[in-house]
Order: structure tokens, then sequence, then C-alpha cells
């Protein structure tokens, strides 16, 4: 919205108003999705995800944790945690550095995430045969 210039201290407390209601709207709830550099798109972390999962109907989510960059991975936890609870997605992660290859190991990393697929296919199957 555009700031009224003749009430500009009205129009940004209005504006905060809005992003906080769209913001317990779309499930965040903390410093977290508050603090994230997103908000100054109005978006929050996990505001955003639950828009991208109901938007395009998704069964889970896998996100990467880059250890060496704290704040390409901020909030993924919260997400984690709080996503399931409003939409029943299931969510994991796995973590690696993108400076140093010696944290990437292929073997574990395939057997989370296949591990994780499997689950969610299962989950999926079970919701298809419910009536």
């Amino acid at each position: 919205p555009k700031v009224d210039t003749a009430n500009p201290l009205r129009a940004l407390a209005e504006r905060a108003w809005l992003r906080a209601l769209e913001h317990l709207e779309l499930g965040g709830e903390n410093i977290t999705d508050t603090a994230s550099p997103l908000t100054v798109l109005g978006l929050t972390p996990v505001g955003l995800v639950t828009k991208f999962a109901r938007d395009y109907q998704i069964d889970g989510i896998i996100m990467h944790n880059t250890l060496s960059c704290r704040i390409v991975p901020f909030g993924q936890a919260h997400i984690r945690n709080v996503l399931p609870r409003y939409l029943d997605i299931p969510v994991t992660f796995f973590e690696s550095d993108m400076s140093d290859p010696r944290s990437w190991h292929d073997i574990r990393i395939k057997m989370q995430l296949e591990a994780f697929i499997e689950m969610v296919a299962a989950r999926k199957e079970r919701r298809v045969r419910q009536p």
C-alpha cells in the first residue's frame, strides 16, 4: 500500500499491522520469522513455505542446511518444527558445508533422503486409500 504523506506515521502503523496479520495467517509465530531478511518483502520463512506448500500441493519438504552460510538456512529448524503442525507436511533437512567438501557424505545423505521420500510416498498412499 502507498504511504499517506499527509499522515505517514499512521500509514506505517497500518502497514505494520497488516503485515503482522498476514504473518499470523500464514503460520508465523516468533522472532525466527520476523527477523528474516524476507520480511523486507513482506514475507516470512514459514509464511513463504506455507504459501508454496498450499499453492503447489506439495507432499514433503527437503531443505539443505548450509553450515558455512548462516543466512541461507535461517529459520529452517523453525520451519521443520512448525510447518507439520499447520499443514501436516513432513519436513527434513540435510547438512553440508558449501566451502568444505569433507562435510558431504554421499551415502549418509542419500540414505536419509531415500528414507524421507519413502515415508512421504507411504503417507501419500495412506491418504489416497482413506475415504
